[in-house]
C-alpha cells in the first residue's frame, strides 16, 4: 500500500484533511471577498487600503502569537479548533451587515483583526495537532496530504471567489453585492468545518496528560514567563529550528514583495478586476498542490534542509524575471511555478519542526513561527511599499530578489554540517 493511501486510512486523519479543505476554501474565499470590497473604493485607495488590511491580519499574531503557543499547549487542540471555527463563522457573516449599515471600511478591519486573532489559535492548534494524529514515520507523508489539500482549498477559494465575487447573478436576482455573497459563503464554511472536527476522536496528550504537563511547564503568569524564556532558548539553540525560522523571514520578504506589486498590476495595470486576481491565485494554488504532492511521493529521498535552500534561491532568481513579465499567461505561468517551489519549503519547515520540537512545545514553537511570520511580514509589506514608491517597482523587485538569493545563501552556510535532514 502506497504510504499516503496508509495515511489516509487513518479515519482520524481523513476526517481532518476534509475539515482543512473546507476552512481552508473559506479563508480564501474570505481574503476575495475582502479584496472585492476594498475594490469598491476606486484604484486611487487600493494599494493604502491593501497594506492597512496586511496590517490589521498581522496584528492580532504581532500581539499574542507567542501566548497563544502557551495556551494552546495547555488546552486541548482539537476543541480549540472547533471553537475557533464556530467564532470565526460568526465573524465573517457580520462584515457585510456592519459595513452596509455604518458605511465604513474601520470598522470592517476591526471584525478582520478579531477573525485573525482567532485563527491564530486555530492554526496553531492544527499545525502541533498532527503528530497527535499520525505515527512519526508517517509526519512528513502527513505534512504533504495536509499542505495538497490546503493547496487544492486555495486553488477552489481563489478561482470560485473571484468568479463568485464578480458574477452579476448575485445583484440581479439576489439583490447581494457578489463581495456581500461571498462573506456569508465564508461564514457557511467555518460552520461546516467545525462539525467534522467535532467528530475527530482523539486523546491528546494535553488532555490525558494535562496535571502532569502543567508540572512540567508551570502554572500562572511565572510559568507562562517561564515558557516565552524557554521557547526563545530553543529558537537560538537548535541550528535546524534556526536554520528553519530565518527561511521563514527570507520567504515573506520575497512573498510581501510580490504581494504589493503584483495585485495592483493585475487589477488595474492589466484591467483584470478581482476575476484576474482569483485567476492568478487559482494557477499558484494548482502549481502548491503538484509540489505539495510530488513532496509526498518523493520528498523523503532529499534532505529537507537543501529542499529550502534550493528552492529559496531560485525564488530569488525569479524575482529578478518578474518585473520583465507584461503578458497575464507569462504572469500565469510564473505563479505557477512559483507554488511548485513553495509547498515543499512548507512541508519541509513543519516537518523539520515536528521533528526537532519536543511534544510540550510544539504549540509554542508553531504560534512564535507565526508570530514572527505576522510581525515581519507587516515590517516588510512597509518596507517594499514604501521603498517601491521611492524606487522604480521593477527596479526593487529586482533589489529583493538579489537580497533573497544572499539571504539564504549565507542562512546556508551558517547551518553547521550535521545530518542529511531525511524524514
Amino acid at each position: 500500500m502506497h504510504p499516503i493511501s496508509r495515511v489516509l486510512k487513518n479515519s482520524n486523519f481523513f476526517i481532518f484533511v476534509i475539515s482543512q479543505t473546507i476552512s481552508q476554501f473559506g479563508d480564501k474565499l474570505d481574503y476575495i471577498a475582502l479584496v472585492g470590497l476594498i475594490g469598491v473604493f476606486g484604484p486611487e485607495k487600493e494599494p493604502m487600503l491593501l497594506s492597512q488590511l496586511a496590517i490589521f491580519f498581522s496584528l492580532p499574531i504581532i500581539i499574542f502569537g507567542p501566548i497563544s503557543g502557551v495556551l494552546v499547549d495547555r488546552w486541548h487542540r482539537k476543541r480549540v479548533m472547533v471553537t475557533c471555527d464556530l467564532l470565526r463563522g460568526f465573524l465573517v457573516c457580520l462584515i457585510p451587515i456592519i459595513f452596509l449599515l455604518i458605511h465604513s471600511i474601520y470598522p470592517v478591519f476591526v471584525i478582520v483583526f478579531f477573525v485573525f486573532l482567532t485563527t491564530l489559535f486555530f492554526n496553531t492548534a492544527r499545525l502541533a495537532i498532527i503528530p497527535d494524529i499520525v505515527k512519526k514515520e508517517n509526519v512528513l507523508i502527513a505534512n504533504s496530504v495536509a499542505t495538497f489539500v490546503g493547496r487544492f482549498a486555495t486553488f477552489l477559494g481563489m478561482v470560485l471567489g473571484g468568479f463568485i465575487i464578480d458574477w452579476s447573478f448575485w445583484p440581479r436576482e439576489v439583490g447581494m453585492e457578489g463581495w456581500q455573497v461571498g462573506f456569508f459563503l465564508d461564514g457557511a464554511t467555518f460552520f461546516l468545518s467545525a462539525g467534522f472536527l467535532a467528530t475527530i476522536t482523539i486523546h491528546l496528550m494535553a488532555h490525558k496528560k494535562k496535571k502532569e504537563m502543567l508540572n512540567e511547564i508551570g502554572g500562572g503568569l511565572r510559568g507562562v514567563l517561564s515558557d516565552f524564556k524557554e521557547t526563545f532558548h530553543l529558537l537560538f539553540r537548535e541550528e535546524t529550528i534556526t536554520y528553519v525560522f530565518t527561511s521563514v523571514l527570507i520567504l515573506v520578504f520575497a512573498a510581501s514583495a510580490i504581494y504589493i506589486y503584483v495585485i495592483p498590476m493585475v487589477q488595474h495595470g492589466m484591467n483584470l478586476g478581482t476575476r484576474g486576481v482569483g485567476i492568478l491565485g487559482g494557477v499558484g494554488g494548482v502549481g502548491l498542490l503538484i509540489g505539495a504532492l510530488l513532496t509526498g511521493v518523493v520528498g523523503h529521498r532529499y534532505d529537507l534542509k537543501k529542499i529550502i535552500y534550493y528552492n529559496l534561491t531560485t525564488l530569488g532568481i525569479g524575482l529578478l524575471i518578474l518585473p520583465l513579465i507584461q503578458a497575464f499567461i507569462l504572469l500565469c505561468l510564473f505563479t505557477f511555478i512559483g507554488g511548485l517551489l513553495l509547498s515543499p519549503i512548507f512541508v519541509a519547515q513543519e516537518t523539520l519542526l515536528h521533528h526537532e520540537v519536543p511534544d510540550l512545545m510544539r504549540g509554542r514553537i508553531f504560534s512564535s513561527r507565526e508570530w514572527i511570520l505576522a510581525l515581519s511580514f507587516a515590517v516588510f509589506s512597509a518596507v517594499n511599499g514604501t521603498l517601491g514608491s521611492i524606487i522604480e517597482p521593477g527596479l526593487w523587485l529586482k533589489i529583493v530578489g538579489g537580497i533573497i538569493i544572499v539571504s539564504t545563501l549565507i542562512n546556508r552556510i551558517r547551518l553547521r554540517k550535521g545530518g542529511e535532514g531525511r524524514y
